[in-house]
């Protein structure tokens, strides 16, 4: 089974799996996220003819929606934009953004030899009300790992940076769109998954994923709304 080549295919999950079997791998069990918690970050931003004494406009916030169910992982944004009056508008703009990061449970991966680990997004509840993007009623997120020594608490934190030495997976397809994207998204994972088992200072950073906004409308001036909880899985697989 090689890795590497399976990595470059463009493939729905079921369709990888059925690739897998065929070259002799069998599945030997899922694991679900054992492990998460979420950094929000405010961004507020207006135009010169603002007086900011007269903002009377919210600061849109996702805290008070943070809940993710037992094994899930929240992530998304709101934004709120209040254009001004002509001659000279007051135009102000506001967003809330929470990136999840999320891991599992890499104990015991050498019992059978894991060879092949494949992450999958499986569920997606959408928050804040309906998915709304300018006139779309989708939008797109991307999943990074990176190593990360310090615990997954569970909380909602304000302006930690946890995406600092993240690198973006070689998922098929490359964003996962919401709502719907719920079994059409995967990446192998054996790498970052594997370099958690190998050695005993692992332990002490461990690979984490990151789920966060990848939309290209994230920052344009309109009222928007895309934020949920995600399940993914890990799948694992080994020789014969």
């Amino acid at each position: 089974m090689n890795k590497n080549n399976l990595r470059r295919l463009t493939f729905l999950a079921p369709v990888l799996v059925s690739i897998l079997v065929i070259a002799g791998c069998r599945e030997t069990g899922e694991r679900f996220i054992e492990a998460q918690m979420a950094s929000q970050f405010i961004t507020q931003r207006s135009s010169d003819a603002c007086f900011t004494s007269l903002d009377r406009l919210p600061i849109p916030s996702l805290e008070s929606v943070f809940s993710p169910p037992e094994g899930m992982v929240m992530a998304g944004f709101i934004t709120t934009w209040a254009p001004g009056a002509d001659p000279i508008p007051c135009n102000r703009f506001k967003r809330a953004e929470v990136q999840g990061m999320f891991k599992f449970n890499s104990r015991g991966l050498s019992d059978p030899p894991t060879r092949m680990a494949l992450l999958e997004l499986v569920e997606f509840q959408p928050l804040a009300g309906s998915v709304r993007v300018g006139s779309r009623t989708t939008c797109n997120f991307k999943v990074l790992s990176k190593r990360y020594p310090n615990a997954l608490d569970g909380r909602f934190h304000h302006g930690l940076d946890i995406m600092s030495g993240a690198t973006e997976l070689a998922s098929r397809p490359r964003s996962i769109v919401v709502p719907g994207g719920a079994g059409r998204w995967n990446a192998v994972v054996t790498d970052e998954v594997l370099q958690t088992s190998r050695s005993p200072a692992d332990v002490y950073a461990p690979t984490v994923f990151l789920v966060v906004q990848n939309d290209a409308a994230f920052d344009g001036n309109q009222n928007s709304a895309c934020a949920g909880n995600f399940r993914f899985r890990l799948r694992l697989f080994t020789d014969g």
